[in-house]
């Protein structure tokens, strides 16, 4: 009985290990960056970003997965999943100057 009381109160803490969160910026300017495209190539999972430019995926995105970020007017970029903690969790994508 007393294992059943530790896995209840330990569940949640085991699934919300799997949230991947980062932040999108502009490089130009460093401000975030709104409903930015934030997909898992391998897991073909996405999601957008909020007014803050910050997004959360809390799906089966395992640590060899990449992520792509991508905006209109912003050059796409890609990362892989271990490589997020490096960044700090921020994505600085580069504003598209026109001719």
């Amino acid at each position: 009985m007393k294992k059943l009381f530790y896995i209840i109160i330990l569940l949640p803490f085991i699934t919300n290990a799997q949230t991947t969160n980062g932040i999108v910026k502009s490089q130009n300017s460093n401000l975030p960056i709104e409903d930015a495209n934030i997909y898992a190539l391998r897991t073909q999972i996405g999601t957008l970003t909020n007014n803050n430019g910050e997004f959360s995926l809390n799906s089966k995105i395992k640590t060899n997965d990449t992520l792509q970020v991508s905006h209109i007017g912003f050059t796409t970029r890609r990362i892989a999943i271990k490589d997020l903690k490096k960044s700090n969790y921020l994505f600085c994508l580069k504003k598209i100057l026109k001719p």
